[in-house]
């Protein structure tokens, strides 16, 4: 069995004062002096968390909003190269996606543009 060695005992501070007068005057120091910074640790993590959620939001919706383009684009792409015969959308619907596809590349286009612009 390996002896190891113990920790020894905190000494009284230079006034003479027992470990546990040393304790409750810390306590009341804790309590009335760091009170303000404590307070504004817990709201700069709620801050943080905040921004974490809605960060992982934004991204989770940018992902699945390029998923989306990505297989409209297949869609379209094999409806215009294979033959009819593998076709599953109607020509109405085909016009449709295409529209939406590029209104929004549009859309997305001119945006960039003018916040590029204006700042």
């Amino acid at each position: 069995m390996v002896k190891r060695p113990r920790i020894p005992e905190p000494s009284p501070g230079p006034d003479n004062s027992t470990k546990d007068e040393l304790d409750a005057a810390e306590g009341e120091n804790l309590g009335s002096r760091d009170f303000p910074f404590l307070k504004e640790k817990s709201e700069f993590h709620r801050e943080e968390k905040t921004r974490d959620i809605l960060s992982l939001g934004m991204a989770t919706l940018l992902t699945l909003s390029f998923l989306a383009i990505c297989s409209m684009v297949f869609v379209m792409t094999w409806h215009y190269v294979v033959s009819s015969t593998y076709h599953w959308l109607s020509e109405s619907q085909l016009s449709d996606m295409k529209s939406l596809l590029f209104s929004g590349a549009v859309a997305g286009a001119v945006a960039a543009f003018v916040q590029r612009h204006t700042s």
